[in-house]
């Protein structure tokens, strides 16, 4: 079995500029205050539902490269184990599956830290079973420090092809929230 986790970036701050100064090129945009928030709550997460992948590729950008900062202190992966790679800033979707087929197969789970719309787009493609809602859900909206996680039911990752994942997991920030505010109001009556 190997184990896919997508994960997009934070919310980033499109106002990053100082007063009177140029936009921030896109890659250069940092984390915004809920952006810094959402990272540790989704990586907090992460642990707590064992997934700790063996290998993080992260794109370059500065929030991805935030996201990670914030992400790394929880979720148990060696610095070893981490590559920042320029092509996975905003990557195709096709070339994110290309990424993944090309990882050797002593990685059992892969985490690729990226944008959208690659990220979205590759985990549609990939998924071929899975909870129905949750499909749904994706293929709505894959929205900042969004996680994805496919499970693929052979031994190399050169044989996963679209359609021949299961969605294990799909969460986001807002749903995690919002799952964690109805169980205190139905414990609370």
């Amino acid at each position: 079995m190997r184990t896919l986790t997508l994960m997009r970036h934070a919310k980033s701050d499109w106002t990053a500029s100082a007063p009177g100064e140029p936009p921030l090129p896109d890659k250069d945009r940092p984390l915004s205050r809920r952006g810094k928030r959402d990272a540790p709550l989704m990586a907090t997460w992460m642990a707590a539902n064992g997934l700790d992948p063996d290998l993080i590729i992260c794109s370059t950008a500065v929030r991805t490269r935030q996201t990670l900062a914030l992400t790394k202190k929880t979720i148990d992966c060696e610095r070893q184990n981490i590559q920042q790679r320029e092509d996975l800033y905003l990557a195709r979707s096709d070339d994110l599956i290309e990424l993944a087929r090309s990882i050797p197969d002593d990685i059992r789970h892969l985490m690729m830290l990226g944008h959208n719309p690659g990220l979205r787009d590759a985990a549609i493609m990939l998924i071929g079973a899975g909870d129905v809602e949750l499909r749904r859900a994706l293929s709505s909206k894959l929205p900042t420090a969004g996680v994805v996680v496919i499970d693929f039911a052979f031994d190399q990752w050169r044989s996963i092809s679209p359609g021949s994942g299961t969605l294990r997991i799909f969460m986001a920030p807002k749903r995690l929230v919002d799952r964690v505010g109805s169980r205190v109001t139905d414990e609370n009556g």
